[in-house]
């Protein structure tokens, strides 16, 4: 009896724990930090006409489409503040957590889902794009949906089999359009039957219900072939340092010692998971249970690693898809040793003091909110304004559009496309096009370049060269990820030529 209520009360201790703390590490202090350069594109997103809207994801942001689908109406219930930008993925964090929860009690019992979802709660990698105004933490949300109905649908025996199918279909084609690497644990689950009995007659069904997946996907296939690489073109080529900083994240960003710790658990569970088969009825079903959160891992992982051999797409942030799978194996382990709460306890305390994502561990970051008010706060009239990349100007048009006191505000005449965001904004087009377009009638100009992650950008000193000949230099500013520069162009245009003549 006593063990049952100890059972009872430490179970109610892990549900609260979960809960409470899981809030709180993600809502916490959401507008703490500037928008920087991905979520003010996803802010501008928002706010873009629906035919501007439509445009920007033909040319350039079809990779999450539904993200931002489901992100406008969020926004026009919610408005666009910077915390309930970021709460719509607090939501689908916290979401994952419950689905990570119900998986892991269907395949493994239901100490194995305490165990996973008290360590996705904690996971800094996790915490850091659930409180992101990105389709990461959507993303990772919909494939672990995915994963447990493609559970369901597997272990189905009869009866409603089609329907749990095409249920699974409906989930990756909206995994998919949320981001495109989703697809990848779809390979995954499909890998995964080979492991189970009667593999043959679940793969002929896998295969009718892909046939679905791809035609939902064609849509979205279209435009990734129409935009090109142009998106992932600035991503530095693979090097093992960021393989090593992904599985640093993965185990909870501790170093090397976290790192050996949760593998050697996750193994430990998959071991016993498969000695103690019997337990789970159908005979191999542990392996395959096993066999499919590993592939779900290392699947996504090798596809990655090999396709930027011909093209760099190795982010750790596309990855995030695999770390439900990789916490459940972690679960699973530990949910087989005798005392497993009070080892999950020290474990979980442990991923929780691991060092907190600082900016730089993942990527530069731009401080759009203090860029803006500097430049706001100093415009004077006639002033003009360049952006590079000109996707930048959505963070400045985003926190200029919430200032007052400087009706002087600079003119955008690079991307010179209008005194409102339009999709064109948010495309990275050819420079010698816009140099060709873009006005030199100004006295004086703000130059604003925001830093890649990959590094410097000779388009940047282009840019700056371009429009600052003949300028005297003015005032320099670098905020994080950003630089201001201040050129007096009075004498230098056209127009300051003309009346100096006059």
């Amino acid at each position: 009896m006593w063990k049952r209520v100890g059972y009872a009360v430490t179970m109610l201790a892990a549900y609260s724990y979960v809960l409470g703390h899981a809030v709180w590490l993600r809502a916490r202090d959401l507008g703490g930090r500037s928008l920087w350069f991905d979520e003010s594109v996803s802010a501008a997103m928002a706010r873009l006409s629906w035919h501007d809207f439509i445009q920007a994801l033909w040319n350039r942001e079809a990779n999450m489409a539904l993200y931002y689908l489901l992100f406008r109406p969020w926004t026009q219930l919610f408005g666009d503040s910077e915390v309930t930008l970021r709460l719509f993925s607090v939501v689908a964090g916290l979401a994952t957590i419950l689905v990570l929860f119900w998986l892991g009690r269907r395949l493994f019992g239901t100490a194995a889902g305490v165990c996973a979802a008290i360590l996705l709660t904690v996971s800094q990698f996790h915490v850091y794009y659930s409180r992101e105004s990105r389709g990461y933490a959507l993303a990772a949300l919909l494939v672990t949906l995915a994963t447990l109905q493609f559970v369901r649908a597997v272990q189905q025996s009869s009866g409603h089999r089609l329907r749990e199918w095409l249920l699974y279909a409906a989930l990756s084609v909206a995994a998919i359009y949320t981001h495109v690497f989703a697809a990848l644990v779809i390979v995954a689950h499909f890998a995964s039957l080979s492991w189970l009995s009667g593999a043959r007659r679940r793969m002929r069904e896998f295969a009718r219900t892909a046939f679905w997946i791809i035609l939902g996907c064609i849509p979205l296939a279209l435009a990734v072939q129409h935009i090109g690489n142009a998106p992932v073109r600035w991503i530095a080529p693979t090097s093992w340092s960021a393989v090593r900083e992904f599985l640093f994240l993965l185990s909870g960003n501790g170093g090397w010692l976290l790192l050996a710790e949760t593998v050697g658990v996750a193994v430990i569970g998959g071991v016993t998971g498969i000695q103690l088969r019997q337990a789970f009825g159908e005979e191999g079903a542990p392996r395959w249970h096993y066999m499919l959160l590993m592939n779900s891992v290392v699947v996504p992982l090798a596809i990655a690693l090999l396709a930027s051999i011909f093209q760099p797409v190795f982010l750790p942030r596309y990855l995030l898809i695999c770390l439900p799978a990789f916490v459940l194996l972690i679960g699973t382990g530990i949910s087989r040793f005798e005392v497993p709460q009070a080892f999950l306890f020290a474990l979980a305390l442990q991923w929780s003091l691991a060092t907190p994502l600082a900016p730089t561990r993942v990527e530069e970051r731009q401080d759009w909110r203090s860029a803006a008010a500097f430049v706001v706060r100093h415009a004077q009239p006639g002033d003009a304004a360049v952006f590079y990349p000109t996707p930048g100007r959505a963070g400045f048009e985003y926190y200029r559009a919430r200032m007052r006191g400087n009706d002087a505000l600079p003119r955008v005449v690079f991307p010179a496309h209008g005194d409102q965001l339009s999709y064109r904004d948010l495309l990275v087009t050819p420079l010698a096009e816009e140099f060709a377009q873009a006005p030199r009638d100004y006295r004086r100009l703000w130059i604003i370049l925001a830093d890649l992650p990959s590094g410097p950008d000779l388009g940047g000193r282009a840019v700056e060269t371009w429009f600052s000949r003949g300028c005297q230099a003015g005032d320099t500013r670098a905020f994080p990820g950003i630089h201001v520069v201040l050129k007096n162009c009075s004498m230098s245009t056209t127009a300051g030529k003309e009346k100096g003549k006059s």
